[in-house]
């Protein structure tokens, strides 16, 4: 870990996403506590640990992909790194008041579309965090690769070419970055160290 990075990780922004998750946290826990079976794998009374599970699902992957993000590969792989943290910022968000309801039995007093999405919604939370993140799996799977191309040398053996190869310095701008923040080119690279010709 370079200097940078722990520069980043050690910020203010990085202080208040961990208070903030952790904050969200607790009312997560109650809430999926409220939903939990009443028997997991055979043990009982241990309810809370699979409130505390479902929670580090919720807050633990926005929190996570919002480190990731920057890295993005391309356009694809940012909006579902953006999706991954959106989503279940929102199912935390949402969580924070439907466990007042829950707690203080007032969940009858609200409107029909909020009890509807209090039954079917928070008993689905597990499964809706571990379908984004296995989507997100098989479609980083089946993205286009660039083929190799098999071109013979001169002493006839084959040598893997890929075509349009480029060196990527490791400080360079992704390109369709650049087109998203910069579409009026007003971006400048940092210029390349020059080799002294011997």
């Amino acid at each position: 870990m370079n200097k940078r990075a722990l520069e980043e990780f050690f910020s203010i922004e990085t202080g208040i996403k961990f208070l903030g998750a952790l904050l969200l946290f607790a009312k997560t826990t109650e809430l999926m506590t409220a939903f939990a079976p009443k028997q997991i794998l055979g043990y009982t009374g241990i309810e809370v640990f699979y409130g505390m599970a479902c929670a580090i699902m919720v807050e633990g992957l926005f929190v996570t992909m919002s480190f990731q993000i920057k890295k993005s590969p391309n356009p694809q792989a940012w909006t579902w790194n953006l999706t991954l943290i959106a989503i279940p910022f929102i199912i935390s968000a949402l969580a924070q008041p439907i466990d007042s309801f829950v707690m203080e039995k007032t969940i009858t007093d609200q409107p029909a579309p909020i009890q509807f999405l209090v039954s079917w919604g928070v008993p689905m939370v597990p499964a809706l965090i571990m379908g984004l993140v296995l989507i997100k799996n098989v479609l980083e799977s089946v993205e286009d690769k660039p083929q190799q191309k098999q071109t013979p040398n001169v002493q006839g053996q084959q040598q893997s070419k890929t075509p349009n190869a480029q060196k990527q310095t490791p400080n360079a701008t992704k390109p369709w970055i650049k087109k998203l923040f910069f579409p009026n080119g007003h971006h400048k690279e940092p210029e390349k160290e020059k080799i002294p010709n011997s």
